[in-house]
């Protein structure tokens, strides 16, 4: 059975304006939507439930614009309760580049560990952007932090991380060149980023022989990562971009031994075709690891799915490599996926575009990667341009999606909490 759901700026207006307690509290927290942010254009970027069934949110917000600084963006983390209200929010970072939250992970104490890019101001190197790591106690105050990670006076940006037995692996990015014994530039050059990716401990601190760089001579990046078991031993699997032989950006899977991060990689085979495909997330649904994003497809693009699994220390296509497209959308673009509750398919997370226009989706993909149906569609709210960032599985057996929405020249962080049967209202 398919099914559409079109929400309406009066619908949603209303919502957002409910709070616990007052007259028009929800009658659940199953269904509702609410708007996060400080002023003009605010990012979001990831989203976990709580224990106490709250939400917490990172992202990056212009908690300065045109008053202390030029409008770069604040590292920015708000916490929830189940119906969606505030409890505590923190901004962090001077607005000096774009300060952002990228990933957040919770300890099993219950506390917040949330990791991004934060810009620096020193007297020798300037301003440039590190790896920034912060550690934050459930009722938001700051536990420790550290914002000296990675090299001195070089832009390395932070874009995912996951947790190991005794600290955590932090990938993103570096501007920093790698060379041979004889100074030949072979890794990186200048104006351009490699992949890279950085261990610390349990405190924040930076492990020895723990950073690894990885790239050519063009931009590549890591943006996504997890832990699994295998061969014997962990491995983090690392979800990248590079520069494939035809020119286009490619994505890039990457496999590393945990307890050797600074020497070769396991695996790494780039989707290597004559367009350009742009990774979204990884997502562990046990028997396999599913990576989900975007397919360049010539004049636009298409939501691509693909189910890995390990050959001993390989990863290997398993099940299916599906392409996704919708009539609705000119474009559509990949982002997150999440097992269904029923276990019998999952809900893959998309931003389809049209024109000038962009709506949130959620589709069903069959546990075999095909009979593909609607599930959920936003395409009527602010002004018509919405991104879908993330969607996950909920305590109540719903789901919940954040994404961004833009009024005019502003944005905010668009949280929409859904029944397991996809309605809001």
């Amino acid at each position: 059975m398919k099914k559409y759901l079109v929400i309406t700026v009066l619908a949603i207006s209303i919502f957002a304006c409910r709070e616990k307690g007052d007259p028009f509290e929800p009658v659940s927290s199953k269904k509702f939507v609410k708007l996060y942010g400080k002023s003009k254009v605010d990012v979001a970027y990831d989203l976990l439930q709580t224990s106490d069934g709250g939400y917490i949110m990172a992202g990056g917000v212009m908690d300065f614009y045109g008053a202390k600084y030029t409008g770069d963006h604040q590292f920015y983390v708000v916490k929830t309760s189940p119906y969606g209200n505030i409890e505590w929010e923190v901004s962090l970072g001077d607005s000096l580049m774009n300060d952002t939250a990228k990933a957040i992970h919770i300890t099993p104490e219950g506390d917040y560990i949330v990791a991004g890019t934060k810009s620096i101001n020193d007297t020798i190197n300037g301003v440039h952007s590190n790896m920034y790591v912060v550690k934050i106690d459930q009722s938001g105050n700051i536990i420790w932090e550290n914002d000296q990670i990675g090299s001195a006076g070089i832009n390395e940006t932070c874009n995912a991380f996951t947790a190991i037995a005794d600290g955590y692996v932090l990938v993103g990015s570096t501007d920093a060149a790698s060379t041979t014994v004889d100074s030949t530039v072979i890794v990186n050059q200048s104006g351009t980023k490699d992949q890279y990716l950085i261990r610390i401990d349990l405190d924040g601190q930076v492990v020895p022989f723990g950073t690894a760089q990885h790239g050519g001579f063009a931009n590549d990046e890591y943006v996504d990562c997890l832990l699994r078991f295998t061969a014997g031993e962990y491995r983090v699997i690392l979800l990248g971009s590079g520069v494939s032989n035809f020119g286009d950006e490619d994505i890039t899977i990457t496999t590393k031994k945990v307890s050797d991060l600074a020497g070769p990689t396991d695996f790494d085979v780039p989707t290597n075709d004559e367009h350009n495909d742009i990774p979204g997330k990884l997502y562990d649904a046990g028997d396999f690891i599913m990576m989900i994003g975007t397919d360049g497809l010539g004049g636009s693009s298409a939501s691509k799915l693909v189910n890995y699994q390990f050959n001993g220390k390989d990863l290997i296509t398993a099940g299916f490599d599906t392409i996704i497209t919708s009539n609705n959308w000119t474009s559509t673009f990949g982002n997150s996926v999440v097992k269904a509750w029923d276990n019998s398919s999952y809900i893959m997370l998309s931003t389809g575009v049209q024109g000038d226009n962009s709506g949130i989706l959620a589709n069903i993909v069959s546990i075999n990667g095909a009979e593909l149906d609607p599930y959920f569609q936003n395409q009527e709210y602010g002004l018509g341009v919405n991104e879908g960032v993330k969607i996950i599985r909920t305590s109540d057996f719903g789901y919940a999606i954040l994404g961004n929405t833009r009024f005019g020249a502003d944005q905010k962080f668009l949280f929409i909490k859904m029944d397991e049967f996809g309605n809001i209202e």
